[in-house]
């Protein structure tokens, strides 16, 4: 019937046709209605495969629009989730992070969801940041765990998906199969995000309940939500450094006195720190200007400033300049100010920027210190008068000694019954040498006091230790002491001030002499020695053969000023004696000899012959 049905609309009736065409018409319906049953067959497989193809077309249409609607419900959730990270401080941002976590969890149905850092030097996994199922144990358990096989597939940069963690991780993942055990962990997507020499940075996924195929869809969704939750967690960690950079510049600006500044010429003005404001006296309503500069600058300051700022900007240079700035009530602070030119590509000035150092407290402190110093000065003129008369009163007792003896003698031997007269003339003799040495002492004191000091000459040293046992033969006898001579032939000179040099000798053999008067008379020797221990330098010792150096006193405390072992000694000897020394380049040291006694023994340089002169004859 259908089939006749579709083909009654071709059937004619035959008055409707021409009349040669009547017999083939009616051969052809009578054919037509004859074949029904094939007719039937066809018509029916035609519309069975049109209603196939219809559910095919539907159903495709249907799994488009379902995926069609995850991948806007993707997007929004994306687009959502970077719009509600934009304005999230710093210290929100780990707990906004969570919560996005969360959210995916929720809506993806993943019971684990976490971002990570893998260490690759320590070989070291840490979970940053985690939303999982609460009735399970946290996956950050496993920070500071070593995964090998992990970190190996991590630093190829690979993506790990393993929809089936019993089939899919290999054998040599031992540790990670332990630990996917004890979280009974059945699907897990790794994603590196961030990889670089030294870290691996990414997101991954993790179910607990059934296996999960990682489609490739998916896997691109969930990447790029890492890849969102990563950059700001990136961008907030980098503004949190920054924050703190800043805030430690801004403590270390403040602590140093420091004020940054900006001066646009173009428009006048300037852009400045609290701390800048701050040392200029400026309000916030202060432009900065030129002139507001200048007001600041202490007259007798401002000339200079100016003419360096010229410069600078004459030679296209950075500058330094120091200057005064003056305040009402006459306060007056000191600052520093370093800057550098910026240019615009035309070569016009468009802005200096520089710093400005207060530098007051320095200042003021310098000039505590120069007062200080002056006052120290003044009290060190002093201590050295009080040193210059105690070295006076102690260099002159020697020879004032040996003239009032030697004229006590004289007196005596006038008193006698025919005087010798050649015996009288060595009493006065010595009276003169010794009146004569006192002056000597007199003017060397003055002269080490006096600008340019003595005059210093080549000197034989042994032909100075001659003279000075000459000149202390009456101390040598009256205290019955005998002297023994070791000294080397053809010594180099060394350049010295004589008289100088005979009063050290003269101290060392006098505190010789009184160091061994507690000995019987034939013990008390003392021995000189000259020698040149080096090619540049020429040595003299001293030695007695007393009871030695105190054992309870440093040895160099023998050389401070008013110290002194013996009763009625006035400490000064051996200082000025060590003050010569070292003034001429020298050494004075003491010490036990290993024999018995002590030994004192001063080094000098040798003299060295100017150099011959360039200048043309």
């Amino acid at each position: 019937m259908l089939a006749l049905a579709c083909a009654a609309p071709w059937v004619l009736a035959a008055e409707e046709l021409p009349e040669a065409r009547l017999a083939t018409t009616s051969t052809f319906v009578w054919q037509a209605r004859s074949d029904t049953s094939w007719a039937t067959g066809l018509v029916a497989a035609l519309g069975a495969g049109a209603i196939a193809g219809y559910l095919v077309h539907r159903d495709r249409r249907k799994r488009f629009e379902i995926a069609l609607e995850g991948r806007l419900r993707t997007e929004k959730f994306i687009s959502e989730l970077s719009v509600s990270l934009i304005n999230v401080s710093a210290d929100q941002v780990d707990q906004v992070v969570i919560s996005a976590l969360e959210r995916v969890r929720s809506a993806m149905s993943i019971e684990h969801c976490l971002l990570f850092t893998c260490i690759l030097k320590a070989e070291d996994v840490v979970i940053t940041h985690e939303a999982g199922d609460l009735q399970r144990p946290p996956l950050s358990e496993i920070n500071g765990s070593t995964f090998p096989w992990l970190l190996f597939q991590l630093a190829k940069g690979g993506t790990i998906r393993m929809h089936d963690i019993s089939q899919d991780l290999p054998q040599e993942a031992e540790r990670e199969r332990k630990a996917c055990d004890e979280h009974g962990l059945k699907s897990v997507l790794i994603i590196p995000l961030r990889t670089t020499d030294t870290e691996v940075r990414g997101i991954a996924y993790a179910t607990t309940g059934e296996t999960r195929q990682w489609a490739d869809d998916l896997t691109s969704s969930l990447q790029l939500i890492g890849d969102v939750l990563l950059s700001s967690l990136t961008a907030k960690q980098a503004e949190t450094a920054l924050r703190q950079t800043e805030t430690s510049m801004t403590l270390a600006a403040e602590s140093a006195m420091l004020g940054f500044w900006r001066w646009y010429p173009d428009e006048n003005r300037s852009w400045l720190t609290d701390q800048a404001r701050a040392i200029y006296g400026f309000d916030k309503d202060t432009r900065g200007t030129h002139a507001d500069y200048l007001k600041r600058i202490h007259p007798e300051d401002r000339a200079a400033a100016l003419a360096r700022f010229a410069r600078a900007i004459k030679l296209d240079e950075s500058f330094e300049h120091e200057y005064r700035l003056l305040f009402a009530q006459n306060e007056i602070r000191w600052v520093v100010v370093r800057a550098r030119l910026v240019r615009k590509p035309n070569g016009r000035l468009q802005e200096i920027v520089g710093v400005s150092i207060d530098v007051t407290k320095d200042r003021e402190q310098e000039l505590r210190m120069h007062r200080q110093h002056e006052e120290m000065a003044r009290l060190g003129r002093v201590a050295v008068m009080g040193e210059m008369t105690a070295s006076l009163a102690h260099e002159l007792n020697q020879p004032l000694t040996a003239i009032v003896t030697n004229a006590s003698a004289a007196r005596r031997f006038m008193s006698r019954d025919n005087p010798d007269p050649e015996v009288m003339n060595d009493l006065l003799q010595d009276i003169t040498t010794a009146g004569q040495r006192a002056g000597e002492i007199i003017r060397g004191i003055r002269s080490m006091v006096k600008p340019g000091g003595a005059g210093r000459e080549a000197l034989d040293v042994n032909n100075l230790i001659s003279e000075v046992l000459r000149l202390m033969k009456t101390d040598i006898m009256a205290k019955s002491g005998s002297v023994d001579l070791d000294l080397a032939p053809q010594l180099p000179q060394i350049n010295a001030v004589a008289v100088q040099f005979q009063q050290v000798l003269m101290n060392l053999l006098m505190n010789a002499l009184e160091a061994m008067q507690q000995l019987p008379v034939s013990s008390r020797r003392i021995t000189i020695s000259s020698s040149s221990p080096g090619d540049d330098s020429v040595s003299i010792t001293v030695r007695d053969l007393g009871s030695g150096l105190p054992k309870d006193v440093p040895g160099r405390r023998l050389f401070d000023q008013f110290y002194s072992t013996k009763p009625d000694g006035m400490g000064m000897g051996l200082a000025i004696a060590r003050s010569i020394v070292e003034g001429h380049g020298g050494t004075l040291e003491g010490c036990d000899h290993p024999d018995g006694g002590a030994k004192f023994t001063l080094t000098l340089p040798i003299r060295r012959p100017a150099p011959p002169s360039s200048r043309p004859a």
